[in-house]
């Protein structure tokens, strides 16, 4: 399966990212392709846990077909619409008694760096646990703040503000892996975003099982052995 901003849009000049995760243990030649107005600069890193990163580079506007392949066959959904919008951040022609639209950007852009994320929810969590983090959005002035969870099922999202300029937000996992949070400002993300969290299952004691003789009577100064082993389960967590 595959996820991320990348697979919707970006901007151009600016890395286009998304995650490609196999599932199970036969799994083929993964592929990629990008197809649009311009060439774009592929890079793929294998971060060795049956997942990797992808980046590429438009470098024109306009829509891009994200392909992404396993032995040569385009995966489920693939390929990918990505609407790419030029970069703001270049120069216009500016008139007499206007304000220059660089300027504006550059204001939008030093409140976005005001923004300030953290929380354990950024980085992991269990599944079936609310993970959490807060939004720090003291002296970002007036803009509109948007989130978003990406991951191999949909987590609910709760927002609540804390009435300080900081805001308390919670999602809740139902699948172990990989989810990326985006947080953005403007419809443009702050730094940091988004946020790459690493969801496990939760530990089970009930699926740890202890045998052996040393459990039931032993000797005075002598070893005795039992043994310890763990069921794992893959299944996915069901919330009441």
């Amino acid at each position: 399966m595959a996820w991320g901003p990348g697979l919707k849009g970006g901007i151009v000049g600016k890395p286009a990212t998304f995650v490609v995760e196999s599932i199970g243990t036969d799994v083929g030649v993964l592929g990629f392709a990008i197809e649009g107005p311009s060439q774009a600069k592929i890079e793929c890193e294998d971060k060795n846990d049956g997942s990797c990163d992808v980046r590429y580079w438009p470098t024109e506007a306009g829509e891009y077909a994200v392909h992404v392949t396993c032995d040569e066959e385009d995966i489920e959904l693939s390929p990918f619409m990505a609407h790419i919008v030029p970069d703001n951040n270049t120069n216009h022609p500016e008139k007499v008694g206007e304000t220059k639209y660089t300027d504006y950007l550059l204001t939008i852009s030093d409140f976005r760096l005001k923004l300030v994320a953290f929380g354990p929810g950024l980085k992991g969590g269990l599944v079936g646990d609310p993970a959490e983090f807060t939004i720090d959005t003291k002296g970002a002035g007036t803009g509109g703040l948007g989130l978003t969870v990406e991951g191999p099922t949909e987590a609910k999202i709760e927002c609540s503000d804390n009435g300080d300029g900081t805001c308390s937000v919670s999602y809740l996992p139902t699948e172990p892996g990989d989810y990326l949070v985006n947080i953005l400002f403007e419809n443009v993300h702050i730094p940091g975003s988004p946020f790459r969290a690493d969801i496990q299952m939760p530990f089970d004691p009930s699926k740890v099982v202890a045998s052996g003789s040393g459990l039931k009577k032993a000797k005075v100064r002598l070893f005795c052995c039992f043994y310890c082993s763990a069921i794992l389960s893959s299944s996915s967590f069901s919330p009441n």
